[in-house]
């Protein structure tokens, strides 16, 4: 079974068809789902009824396996912690569920230090009338902006705040040097590489040096499928490397490389850059660059917060 995707007639967005999630979700179509989400950004699923508890938990679970129940415990579904319920209906003069629902769904906990990669939203009962739910799509806010303002965006920086400190990165002065200038390179391959160099540096953690990677990356850290992918992995597998991360929809491209050598390699298919630095980085380490950095901030806040 594969997917049939529409894309949205205005805007970015697509209705997804081709899965019924009152049952498992195969490899093969979470592949498919994440590919779709980073294409499009927003799904909509029309047609899924009569889902209890557990298929949206593991519906939820087909875009990412790290599950975690909102801090607003008084609103959990009865059966299942990790539901949400939104609702303005009342029982006995008491909300059955978040009134102000749209405040913090459509937020994707952004205020949280490592926001969701996702959001999903069960709806069982719509209003005839009213409750529409509008988008921005940044990328064409951008393109729509007049060469002056452009400019002034250019020059503003952005940083991975993930793992250091925006006052430490003011300090820095940060070169990506690439050898062999004499070989031309068109560059969006090496994103993932790049982006997993300055987080090695930023983190002090050691790159795995058996593990080689291939992807362009978005502004949001979507992975995006690459050229040439027999070449690269013929090159890795004579430099003695062991494990390739590759984008996921470069998983069809493989078939082109001699089952020899394919048998003799370890692949991992990755639609998010958060995955490429826990495999290349290791989970750990990177858990612990994040808590270092949290208490930090809390440092700093208290120090700035402290009387005189």
């Amino acid at each position: 079974m594969s997917l049939e995707i529409e894309p949205f007639e205005r805007g970015f967005g697509a209705y997804i068809r081709g899965i019924d999630f009152s049952k498992p979700v195969t490899d093969g179509l979470r592949g498919d789902l994440i590919d779709a989400f980073a294409d499009h950004h927003i799904l909509s699923f029309p047609d899924q009824h009569d889902l209890d508890t557990g298929d949206v938990v593991a519906a939820s679970r087909a875009f990412g396996p790290d599950m975690e129940p909102h801090v607003f415990k008084q609103y959990h579904h009865p059966d299942e912690p990790l539901i949400m319920v939104l609702s303005n209906r009342l029982k006995k003069d008491k909300p059955t569920g978040l009134k102000d629902a749209g405040t913090f769904w459509h937020s994707d906990v952004a205020y949280k230090p490592e926001p969701a990669k996702a959001t999903m939203l069960y709806a069982l009962e719509v209003p005839e009338e009213g409750g529409d739910t509008l988008f921005c799509d940044l990328t064409a806010a951008y393109e729509d902006l007049s060469d002056d303002m452009k400019e002034r965006l250019d020059g503003l920086k952005a940083w991975l705040e993930t793992f250091i400190d925006e006052e430490d990165f003011e300090k820095l002065d940060l070169h990506i040097h690439v050898p062999s200038g004499a070989i031309p390179k068109d560059g969006p391959s090496a994103g993932v590489t790049m982006i997993t160099a300055l987080t090695s540096l930023l983190t002090g953690l050691a790159v795995d040096p058996t593990v080689a990677m291939t992807g362009e990356i978005t502004l949001r850290g979507a992975v995006l499928p690459v050229g040439g992918v027999k070449e690269k992995v013929l090159a890795a597998h004579r430099a003695g490397i062991r494990k390739v991360l590759l984008p996921h929809k470069c998983r069809k491209d493989l078939v082109e490389v001699p089952d020899e050598i394919k048998e003799d390699l370890e692949f991992e298919f990755v639609s998010r850059m958060e995955e490429v630095v826990e495999l290349a980085l290791g989970k750990e380490g990177l858990a612990k660059a994040r808590k270092d950095l949290a208490l930090r901030r809390q440092k700093r806040v208290a120090e700035s917060t402290a009387p005189t």
